[in-house]
């Protein structure tokens, strides 16, 4: 068996060769350089024609996401799954960086910003009700 070949860009993620990641590079702050994570959940052979819509999960306070059968879940319901590890945390915490640290929400639109392009813009998924968002905790109160 052939390894599996990714986009550019995207690697395989720590949850296995059907999840993939993507850092997204960010404005640094007072800590240095800053990323986050969006992870795709994509098994293959990749549906196609892909699905319509997409779902974008975002994780709660001290936490990142690992929710194998969520996004499996979203999959069986015709949903592209996204998930995005948010700076300073999960994928995207840097040894130089204070876990979870971050002193206005509003820092967190760059992210949410780059994650919501490379949805609908790069992948396509485009059009009312196209994109839902799924937030746990404080990932809740970060959507809206």
């Amino acid at each position: 068996m052939s390894p599996r070949r990714y986009p550019p860009g995207w690697r395989q993620d720590v949850l296995g060769p059907d999840f993939r990641a993507l850092d997204l590079d960010l404005a640094a702050d007072d800590e240095g350089d800053v990323v986050a994570t969006l992870v795709r959940f994509a098994p293959e052979p990749d549906p196609y024609p892909r699905p319509a819509r997409a779902v974008l999960y975002l994780h709660g306070w001290s936490d990142y996401f690992f929710h194998t059968e969520y996004a499996e879940w979203w999959l069986s319901r015709g949903y592209d799954f996204y998930a995005l590890d948010l700076r300073k945390y999960g994928r995207s915490i840097r040894p130089h960086q204070t876990p979870t640290f971050i002193t206005d929400l509003h820092d967190y639109f760059a992210e949410l910003d780059l994650a919501w392009w490379r949805i609908t813009e790069r992948d396509g998924h485009r059009g009312p009700g196209a994109v839902v968002v799924s937030g746990h905790s404080t990932g809740g109160l970060i959507a809206p």
